[in-house]
């Protein structure tokens, strides 16, 4: 008796979820402060030098600079395309306006984001992600074994409407 209750519990529940609305995957919160809604888009704003935990010296990266008013395009599709836009300054005008096309992935365990930043490597590497907000997120790579000496960059949103 106590086997059929079991089989007749499962078959309801078997009903219930067939009669229930499609699930649809929503990205965590955390995953869309990084891309919105669809995606979303950033600029590299500031550039920290660190060794031994401390800053030794600290950049703010000009918009007016070919190389620095790039747009780092995050989408929360499934696919985590990831983009470069070369900005409103070409350093060539034969260079094409999208000219990283990529992924990026995000592991909340350790913090690491893994993304393309064109003025440190051409590839993906992975950072720390040490802070992200709604409009402004900082990343910082280790340059030594010792992780004693490191870089920040700091990211601002981009309004591109």
């Amino acid at each position: 008796m106590k086997r059929l209750a079991h089989i007749a519990f499962v078959l309801a529940m078997a009903l219930l979820v067939s009669c229930s609305e499609k699930f649809e995957p929503r990205p965590f919160t955390y995953t869309q402060l990084l891309t919105g809604k669809t995606k979303k888009t950033w600029r590299a704003a500031g550039l920290q030098i660190r060794e031994n935990g401390q800053t030794v010296a600290e950049f703010i990266l000009p918009q007016n600079d070919c190389i620095f008013d790039d747009l780092y395009i995050f989408y929360a599709n499934p696919e985590k395309q990831f983009q470069v836009d070369d900005g409103s300054l070409k350093c060539s005008p034969d260079d094409p306006q999208i000219f990283i096309e990529s992924t990026w992935s995000l592991v909340n365990a350790n913090a690491t984001l893994e993304m393309v930043i064109p003025f440190l490597a051409p590839f993906p590497l992975p950072f720390v992600l040490r802070e992200l907000e709604e409009d402004e997120f900082t990343v910082e790579i280790w340059l030594d074994v010792e992780n004693t000496e490191s870089y920040r960059i700091i990211f601002l949103e981009v309004d591109t409407e």
